[in-house]
């Protein structure tokens, strides 16, 4: 298990229970934050980070996507080994941290992150890159930064800012080619042993040129890695959570999400098809009866 001493001049914490190759993460530790760095940024940007991590929020080019109790994600330009680039950066500030930390680092929601996206990129996993990890050493905060990928959206704001503007034709093919290569990926995903808990379409990256096809995971921290295999039930949960969010939206029909899971399931699709439906059905009506319950959004 690794572990994290919180002090101002702790050693930078361990990767040797992930069982990756770290020969390219470098170890970082400063004034104020400790963790490891790919070594994609530049000097004086990682110098500034170790010193005040917080700065990262406090630049005037910053945008933000996400302003919440404990949770911020915000995307800025930063100096990177190839010149000035823009970075997706997280904070989560934790309630009950020190607890986490001496349990271990895996608990900590950033780290996993982190750790996975290093395990994604070694599978070929398709994730934005992690590029830097820190955690405070003065405060109950951790940090990600991970790279941009330009001229892309997540799936849910192409269907709301892209779609109604593509011709019906343009539509069709999007939408076929789309389900095929989405299918395919969590299919890798899943024969993995990952498991995605909030696989939604907020979650996923798309190029937003209709006709080159790709697409990125995101929100790693919910992302677990099963010992053996996934079980059924993990992965009956990912896809309804994903139905869920193409039941939002008129692009989906019926006959698409079947044609999916034809994909997803391949060979055995002809024996084990009703099953499944019956099952992501199920826990998709159940998803949003309990958000309507408890008054929340869908997404």
């Amino acid at each position: 298990m690794v572990s994290l001493s919180v002090n101002p001049h702790c050693d930078p914490p361990g990767l040797s229970s992930l069982r990756l190759d770290t020969a390219t993460a470098r170890a970082l530790k400063g004034q104020a934050a400790c963790g490891w760095s790919l070594g994609l940024l530049d000097h004086d940007t990682l110098a500034r980070c170790l010193k005040t991590p917080e700065w990262l929020f406090d630049e005037p080019a910053i945008s933000w996507h996400k302003q919440e109790a404990g949770r911020r994600v915000i995307s800025l330009p930063v100096l990177t080994t190839t010149g000035e680039q823009d970075i997706f950066c997280k904070s989560v500030e934790h309630q009950g941290w020190l607890g986490a930390i001496k349990r271990g680092l895996e608990w900590l929601p950033l780290f996993r992150a982190w750790t996975t996206g290093l395990l994604f990129q070694s599978l070929q996993i398709p994730t934005p890159q992690p590029l830097l990890w820190l955690i405070s050493t003065e405060s109950p905060r951790e940090y990600l930064l991970t790279e941009s990928l330009p001229d892309t959206q997540t799936i849910a704001d192409f269907l709301q800012q892209t779609w109604p503007g593509l011709k019906p034709v343009r539509q069709h093919l999007w939408r076929n080619r789309m389900i095929a290569h989405l299918a395919d990926r969590l299919r890798r995903l899943h024969t993995c042993r990952f498991d995605h808990r909030d696989l939604k379409f907020q979650n996923i990256l798309i190029s937003i040129q209709s006709e080159n096809i790709a697409c990125w995971l995101l929100d790693l921290d919910a992302v677990r890695r099963w010992p053996i295999g996934l079980p059924r039930q993990r992965a009956v949960q990912n896809l309804s959570r994903l139905n869920v969010s193409a039941s939002l939206h008129q692009a989906f029909r019926r006959s698409d999400r079947l044609r999916f899971l034809q994909t997803y399931l391949g060979e055995r699709f002809a024996r084990e098809w009703k099953w499944w439906w019956r099952q992501i059905d199920r826990r998709t009506r159940a998803k949003i009866n309990q958000n309507y319950r408890r008054q929340r959004v869908l997404s």
